[in-house]
């Protein structure tokens, strides 16, 4: 074989690995806008992709793109890597805030049900996320609302246990105090509260 030859046998390997590499770079793209639910022509316009990188062609037309385009291709699947680590870390938080909340108030196995999909992903590496819109900003931000649901909710519940028992004490002391307003007054700051920030 001559040295001629391999120098072409080199070029068309380089062009085959060239080929795949976008290829590849291609289908995380796919991949990734499944998870996060992120508009792919809206991405298009964001990164100066190609439009026809959106969908599905031949291998032949691999060969076409160019190196811009191609790197262009590389950092859009960086960015959307990068983004699904960062949405995963922000459910994972999550997750662990509700279980210090569980710990915290001795939260009752049924009520902890309802929480299991926030709880699913404290332990999952980024690379088992592939079910699709499971990264979804949506669901960070509902997370987010019933997390500081239960969180008012529980310290609704404490401060009027402890108000009870302030009542309690006051009742065999003999101190009088106004306990419907005081209840009244505390219930209203928790719901104002609770109210001010689920808005």
């Amino acid at each position: 074989m001559t040295a001629k030859r391999l120098r072409e046998l080199k070029l068309v390997l380089q062009g085959f690995q060239r080929e795949k590499k976008i290829s590849d770079n291609i289908k995380s793209i796919h991949e990734f806008s499944d998870v996060l639910s992120v508009d792919l022509s809206k991405m298009v316009d964001e990164v100066l992709i190609h439009p026809s990188l959106c969908s599905s062609f031949a291998n032949s037309q691999l060969n076409n793109i160019s190196d811009f385009s191609s790197s262009r291709l590389e950092e859009a699947v960086d960015s959307l890597k990068q983004e699904k680590e960062r949405r995963l870390r922000k459910l994972q938080d999550l997750g662990s805030t509700v279980i210090e909340l569980w710990n915290t108030f001795d939260t009752p196995a049924d009520e902890r049900e309802r929480f299991d999909p926030i709880t699913t992903f404290i332990s999952v590496i980024v690379d088992d996320v592939t079910t699709q819109g499971s990264l979804t900003l949506d669901i960070i931000k509902q997370d987010k609302v019933e997390i500081e649901k239960l969180k008012a909710s529980k310290m609704k519940k404490l401060v009027l246990e402890k108000q009870k028992e302030l009542e309690e004490i006051n009742k065999s002391t003999h101190i009088y105090v106004d306990t419907q307003t005081a209840r009244h007054i505390l219930i209203t700051s928790l719901e104002f509260g609770l109210n001010s920030v689920l808005i």
